[in-house]
């Protein structure tokens, strides 16, 4: 049984479906990944991220966002904030964590301007910013009734 502190918002019994859920989807993604062919996407991938790192008018703060996205939490992610366990089972957040020079560098970029585009999506509403052990982790949602809801979608 998975235990909790205080300050989450779910009881045991909905955290246990709220892990199932994502180990049922997990399983469901990685059939399906099975299924495709695997070399033509990670080129596709490959390719999209160049792209981006290649040419400044794909450059822009919804890039950052995607990019968040794409390194968000998953079952198994082993990150100095314990993204997986501790923000997204025992706190139902969903959360990415980086540095934003490795920001920069994925996108190419300076990291003054990833702090301007942090400060655009934090603005706009559309992630929250929250400091730990003096480092950023960037909350892109959390779960209702055992469901993803993301800022974007609000």
């Amino acid at each position: 049984m998975i235990t909790t502190n205080k300050d989450s918002i779910f009881y045991n019994s909905d955290l246990e479906k709220v892990v199932e859920a994502a180990n049922k989807k997990e399983t469901a993604m990685s059939e399906y990944a099975d299924g495709i062919d695997k070399k033509h996407w990670l080129r596709y991938e490959g390719f999209v991220k160049q792209a981006i790192h290649d040419h400044d008018a794909l450059k822009h703060h919804s890039m950052l966002l995607m990019h968040l996205l794409d390194n968000r939490a998953y079952k198994g992610k082993v990150d100095k904030h314990d993204t997986w366990n501790h923000w997204y089972v025992e706190k139902g957040l969903i959360v990415a964590s980086m540095s934003q020079q490795k920001m920069a560098d994925d996108l190419g970029v300076y990291r003054s301007r990833i702090e301007r585009w942090i400060k655009t999506l934090e603005d706009a509403k559309l992630i929250k910013v929250v400091k730990e052990k003096r480092e950023n982790v960037y909350v892109l949602g959390f779960i209702k009734d055992l469901v993803e809801v993301f800022y974007y979608e609000i």
